[in-house]
Formats: C-alpha cells, sequence, structure tokens
C-alpha cells in the first residue's frame, strides 16, 4: 500500500505542476508513467520483466515461426494457402501463455513466500513500469522534435480552419518539440532519437516537414516495421499501423491533400 500511495502522490503531484506551469510534457509524463508504475507494483517486476522480454523475443524470433508453421503445413499437405501467419501467431500466443502461467507460479511458490521478497519485486516492477513510461514519453519527444516543421505547417497552411483538429494538432506537435529540447532532456533525446538511423524513415519526414503530408506508403515494409516498434507503446497511435492516417494533412471537407495531387495529376495525362 506504501508503494501505490507513493505513485499515485508522485503521479498527482506531476500532473498538478505540470498543468499549474502548463508543461505539456510533463501532464503527458504523468498520464503515461502512474499507471504503468501501478501496473508494476502489482505485477511484480520479476513477472514484467520476464513477460517483456518474452515478447521481445517473440517478435525477433516471429520469421522463425512462420518457417515452422509453413513446415508444418507443408507436412500435413496444406500447403501454404495463406495460413502461415496465422498457424504462426497461435503458436506465439501459445508461448505467451506458457510464460505467462510458469512465471505466475513462480512468483506464487517462490516470490511471495517471504515479506523481503515480496516487497523487493513489487518495487522492482514499480522501477520496471517506470522506465515503461518513461520510454513511452521519451518516443513521443523523437517523433516530436522530428516533426516540428510539419506541426508549424499545419498551423501556418492557408487551408488550416482556426481552432480545427488539424491545427490543434500542430501546436500540440511544435509545442512538445520545444519543451523536449529543454536541458538534460533535450541532449538526450538529440542522443537517442532513432530517426537519424533509418535513412528511409528520415527522408519521409523531411518530406513531410517540406510538404505537410506524411505518407506512409513511401516506406519500404522493413522501415515500416520498424516504425511500428517504435509506436507501439505511445498511446493512441494505433499500435503504429494508422499513424500516416491520422497525422496526414487534410483540406476541411475533402480528400487528403496527397491524394487529391495525384488525382489531379491522373486526370491531365
Amino acid at each position: 500500500m506504501l508503494l501505490i500511495a507513493l505513485v499515485l502522490g508522485l503521479g498527482g503531484g506531476l500532473f498538478y505542476y505540470s498543468n499549474r506551469a502548463e508543461y505539456l510534457l510533463g501532464q503527458i509524463a504523468a498520464v503515461a508513467m502512474t499507471p504503468l508504475a501501478l501496473h508494476g507494483v502489482w505485477r511484480g517486476g520479476f513477472r514484467k520483466a520476464a513477460m517483456i522480454l518474452v515478447l521481445l523475443a517473440l517478435g525477433a524470433g516471429f520469421g522463425y515461426l512462420r518457417a515452422g508453421a509453413n513446415a508444418l503445413l507443408g507436412l500435413a499437405g496444406l500447403g501454404d494457402g495463406g495460413l502461415t501467419t496465422p498457424v504462426a501467431a497461435v503458436f506465439a500466443l501459445g508461448i505467451w501463455i506458457i510464460a505467462f502461467m510458469t512465471t505466475k507460479s513462480v512468483r506464487a511458490s517462490y516470490i511471495e513466500r517471504t515479506r523481503f521478497r515480496r516487497g523487493a519485486d513489487r518495487l522492482a516492477g514499480l522501477i520496471v513500469g517506470m522506465t515503461e513510461g518513461g520510454l513511452m514519453v521519451l518516443t513521443l519527444c523523437w517523433l516530436a522534435t522530428s516533426l516540428e516543421p510539419f506541426g508549424r505547417t499545419l498551423i501556418d497552411s492557408g487551408d488550416t480552419v482556426k481552432g480545427s483538429p488539424r491545427q490543434k494538432a500542430g501546436q500540440s506537435i511544435v509545442r512538445l518539440s520545444q519543451e523536449a529540447r529543454i536541458g538534460v532532456l533535450g541532449d538526450l533525446v538529440r542522443k537517442t532519437n532513432p530517426v537519424e538511423k533509418m535513412p528511409a524513415l528520415r527522408e519521409m519526414i523531411r518530406e513531410a516537414n517540406r510538404t505537410g503530408e506524411l505518407r506512409m506508403d513511401d516506406l519500404d515494409p522493413e522501415t515500416l516495421r520498424k516504425l511500428q516498434d517504435v509506436l507501439k507503446n505511445v498511446p493512441g497511435a494505433g499500435g503504429g499501423t494508422d499513424i500516416g492516417t491520422a497525422l496526414q494533412a487534410r483540406r476541411p471537407g475533402g480528400a487528403p491533400r496527397g491524394q487529391a495531387a495525384r488525382d489531379k495529376s491522373r486526370r491531365g495525362r
């Protein structure tokens, strides 16, 4: 109970003072980190860390699961028939369930037996949960700093309606970018931003900053997969699958700007 009260107090205090200071990044950090820290206290550091490792391993090894599923379907005389990925997903789910039940059993039979181990496990869970939340906030900082010119385009574009969701999105991007460039956080964001290590993504963002459009269909599958990995823990990012749709600039009451331009080009041929 002490850890729960500590988390709620720190999270509530961070949100309160960030709100008073109109510090958007602090408000987001409070909302992101508090529930994850509480989940860590409840789940425990052992189970939380173990399941994160299992998910990472499943993501990295999903290709091997697909190969195994394909071989199994071949032996069964079913061929591929589009079943490889669903069967591999069933394998992955089975592994996840086994890991979930195993870690639960180990925690109940060993960690929960003594007060010291139980307390240490909950403290470790708190640390893991806060780390998760911190990584989410850092990811948001990477995106905001990379897309600041794009945000300014959304604000200043002649077809942006004052007070529209598009203008508010642009204002939020610019505000987060400016806050993420301050002090030690700014140094951390600049040194760790993965955008510079992904050439196709870097070029896509540069194009978005120049034109005011963010087009995911220009990315190769490997880069898109990496971007989805970066975005999958960000609240409201849809697992990274529809971020382009969410951010793509639109004309009021019309089609996306990029699509309108392509349609016009086709009619002119």
